[in-house]
Parts: C-alpha cells; structure tokens; sequence
C-alpha cells in the first residue's frame, strides 16, 4: 500500500520516539512495537526500520554482528512441553557496579521459561555474608516462579527442569532448595548444568541476556542524550541500573517475541493456548535448523571414519574457548590463544554413553574417567578429540593422575570468578582508579585513621566521591608514592563538599586496597 509524504513523515516521527525513548534496540522488536500504533498498511516496514537506523552514526556501531561460515552442523532446538516452567533455564550476566541500599550490586540473574519466553531479572551482589551469591539466586527463582503461577492462573504450578552453568550462584543455598523440592515434588525441579563452563550448552539464556543487555544500553543511551539535552553537570550523572530492572523486564515482556509469534507476558497467560505456542517453536525450529547436517564430517576437527564415536573411546576435552582476549605468556594454559596450545584437557576420558542423533538433534556423549566416575555435562562431537587407545602405553601413573587443569576446574571457572566482574581490578603498578572514577567511602574508611583525614575524619556514615587528580610524589628512584585528589559529595544535614588531596593510594590507609572503597562508576 502507497504511503504519502505525510505518512512517511509520521513514520520517521515515530521512530525518532523510539530512538529518544531508549527502545529502538533493532528491526523486528520496533516493527512490533509500530505495528500496533499506525492504521493497518501504514506501519514503517523492516526495510524502512532498518534503512532509519543505518543512516544514523549514533546506532550504527551498536549494530549486531552476522556471522555465516558455510554448512553447519544441526543442533538440537529446545522443545519444551506446553506446560509453563516445563524448561527454564537461568545465566548470571556482569553489569558495571551499581548502588542500591548502600549495596554495589555487579551482576544480574536471568531466569526464562522456554515455553512461553516469560523473562525475571534478580540483582546480585558480592560480600554479602547476610545473603550469599546463592541465596539471591535461590529467591530469584522462587519468584520467578511465583510471577509465572500469578500470571498463568496456575497456583500450584510447578518447575520441571531448569539449566545452568556450573557456577558458584548454583551451588549452596540453591542446591540444598532445589533437593528439597525434589523430595517434596518427586519429578520436578531437575536441575542440569552445563559442560564446564561452555556457554552454548546454556544457549537460550545466553540469547536472551543478548537481548537484555541491547535494552539496557538503548535506555543508557536514551537517559545519557536527555542529560546532554539539558546540559546536567557531569557529577549529577547517575545511572543505577538497578532502578530499572523492571523496566528492562517490562520491555522484554511486553514485546513481540519472534519465535512464538506473541508477546511472552501473553503467552505465559495462555493466550496464544500453550499446546499452539509449542507448535510455534518447533515450526521455526524446522526452518531454522532444517538445512543443517547431522554428525557431518569436519576437517580438523574429525575424521570421517570417527565423526561419531562409540562407548568406550578415548578422547580428551576441549579447553579453548574462541572469543577470549589472548594474554601475553609463554604458558599455553594461560595464554587464551588457540595457535599458542593447550587447547584440549591433559586428562583422558573414555565416552561412557552415546545419546544417538534423532531428528534435527545430533550425537551427544556422556564422558567418565579412566575409572568409571562420569563427567558433568555432555558433549558434542567437534568438543571432543578422539585418541588411539596406543595413548596409554606412553602414560606414566603421574600423567594419568585426576588432577587435571581443564575447564571443569571450579576454581578456574570464568562464571565463579567475581573478580572478572570488577572495572577496576587491583594492580601492582600504578593507580588502581582513573580519573573521574566515582568511589563509594563506607564509614569505616573514615573512622580508620582519625585525624588523619581534615574535615572528613570520624565520619559516622557512608559519603561518595569523585577523583579529581592522579597524584605522585617526586618519585626517588621507584619509590614515589601514588596518591588521589578526592572531592567528596556533600553529606546529610547539609554537610558540605569536601576536596581532599594526596590520599594515599597504596600502604596503611591505601584507596586501592582498603575494603571499605568501592568502585561505582565513570563520570562522563
């Protein structure tokens, strides 16, 4: 249907709204939002979305990326029952630290149904010995359950299955709740995790933490261009994202999802009926994943008389994990680098089990030990490298020890390490903050060295502020001391703002190490 001028213009409006709005986070999602807002025929179209949001500087480098590297190997697309909760599967994402209760608060829990794509984010944050990692992540799915019983008119509704990673947030509290459930609940609450620390084993909740994570930087960018507009001075600037989880939440929620066709705070109530939003899932996983070739042969990868393998073969894990920064060392373990080695586990398995392809899904493996002790997780074909049982004859017992550094380590799990998390790690060189950085002081920093802080010693509560200056002694050789200029916000009862100078950085009362200090984010 033709459009005219004016028509066109109130199209381009429209979308100008949504640009100053914080929701035009792609084509298909404001295509979804617009149709319902123009007569029938009138609405802009994906070509006239996507032709808008080229054309602007400010959106073209948050563009996603497309990736295509010929014929790929068939996966297997998640099929949940037509029943809510049937299959949830939950993922931590990091965000920069943000202040809520005097709390710093570094990462959010994602919870999804997979039926009925019905998102809960949980705030969590680290130290708290009140409420441990895994705590906030038992309560968040407790009432990420509850919405969905609320919602779906089902009070006793009960979860099926859930999938995560092997993260620490799982573990604790969370599993002591989850096996209490199973006992009361026989049948429900399975939980599974994924191989190490391999993300695509958890794939729906990556994807949807994608989509989180483009709703969180529109509205970031939406809130920055407002303070621009109205000039608003750079240490009025806040941006606490835990004051808009449920915005985030709602904007997920209340828009158009492709895979089932509706909006999943719809689908969770029924409507489209929950047998039909199945039907939904498996015909876009049909098209989806039709082309793809089960247990394929892959050069460099498999051979083509071992492309699917057998119980009882020999295979070592891969370790490497494509899309990581490299580290400048000789140490292949530590490097992050594929052409650098140590790429697969110095441990040995054998495949325990073998889940045969079926359908559109391809083999999957169940590994042990050389002693029979079964792996977490399964594996897929190209995860695996398969080994001559000769390999044996060359082991000594040190070689085939259980003490293996591969990616099941907990303690080297990406997802266990909060550090990862942090803007501002600690250094040993340097200053640990930058310019401009916003610091939270807890009251314990100030009453730490009495007397020594001028107008700020023996403060009885919390105060922010901001470095102004990176200062250094003249240094002697290596030994100038690296110290702060902080100017502090003013303080209740009309306490006002404080410079202070040459704060140290590092010793007794050093900023980069004390506890009390924490890093909330950087002024623009």
């Amino acid at each position: 249907m033709r459009v005219t001028a004016a028509e066109k213009q109130a199209q381009i409006d429209a979308l100008d709204q949504l640009k100053k709005d914080g929701r035009l986070t792609g084509t298909h999602s404001a295509y979804a939002i617009l149709k319902g807002m123009f007569p029938r025929g009138k609405n802009p179209g994906l070509k006239t979305i996507g032709d808008y949001m080229r054309d602007k500087p400010d959106l073209q480098p948050h563009r996603m990326p497309a990736s295509h590297a010929g014929e790929k190997n068939a996966v297997s697309a998640v099929i949940p029952p037509a029943v809510p909760l049937s299959a949830v599967f939950a993922d931590t994402f990091f965000l920069a630290a943000s202040l809520k209760r005097n709390k710093v608060y570094k990462a959010c829990i994602l919870y999804i149904c997979a039926l009925t794509k019905f998102v809960h984010l949980e705030p969590a944050n680290f130290g708290d010995q009140d409420r441990p990692f895994s705590q906030t992540a038992r309560d968040g799915c407790i009432r990420f359950i509850e919405k969905v019983r609320q919602l779906s008119g089902t009070p006793d509704l009960e979860m099926v299955k859930i999938r995560t990673d092997g993260g620490s947030e799982w573990r604790g509290a969370f599993k002591t709740w989850i096996e209490d459930q199973q006992a009361a609940h026989p049948g429900m609450y399975t939980s599974t995790m994924t191989s190490g620390s391999r993300a695509s084993g958890n794939s729906v909740a990556e994807r949807t933490i994608a989509s989180i994570r483009r709703i969180i930087g529109a509205h970031f960018r939406s809130v920055e261009a407002d303070w621009n507009a109205r000039d608003v001075p750079t240490n009025q600037r806040r941006y606490n994202w835990t004051d808009f989880v449920q915005l985030y939440e709602d904007r997920y929620n209340q828009n158009k999802h492709g895979t089932i066709r509706a909006r999943p705070i719809d689908a969770v109530a029924g409507d489209p009926p929950y047998a039909e939003l199945q039907m939904r899932i498996i015909s876009r996983a049909a098209k989806r994943y039709s082309g793809r070739v089960i247990d394929r042969h892959i050069p460099t990868k498999t051979s083509y008389a071992n492309r699917i393998l057998s119980v009882g073969d020999l295979v070592r894990k891969q370790t490497f994990q494509s899309g990581k920064p490299g580290l400048a060392t000789l140490n292949s373990k530590n490097s992050g680098k594929a052409s650098q080695g140590g790429n697969f586990s110095e441990q040995i398995f054998k495949v325990a089990r073998v889940n045969a392809a079926v359908g559109n899904k391809q083999t999957t493996y169940i590994l042990a030990d050389l002693d029979d002790a079964e792996e977490r997780g399964t594996w897929i074909r190209p995860q695996l490298l398969h080994i001559p049982p000769e390999t044996l004859n060359y082991l000594s017992d040190d070689d085939m020890d259980d003490s293996d550094d591969d990616d099941d380590d907990e303690e080297n799990d990406d997802y266990n390490d909060a550090a990862t998390a942090d803007p501002r790690p600690p250094n040993q060189s340097g200053h640990r903050f930058k310019q401009f950085d916003r610091l939270l002081f807890k009251a314990g920093y100030f009453r730490c060295a009495p007397g020594g802080l001028g107008a700020l010693s023996n403060v009885m509560h919390d105060r922010q502020g901001v470095i102004t200056e990176l200062q250094r002694e003249r240094p002697r050789g290596n030994r100038g001391a690296y110290m702060y200029e902080v100017k502090f916000d003013a303080g209740p009862r009309r306490k006002p703002s404080v410079t202070l100078d040459r704060l140290p950085a590092r010793g007794h009362f050093g900023i980069d190490f004390d506890e009390d200090v924490l890093f909330l984010s950087e002024e623009l």
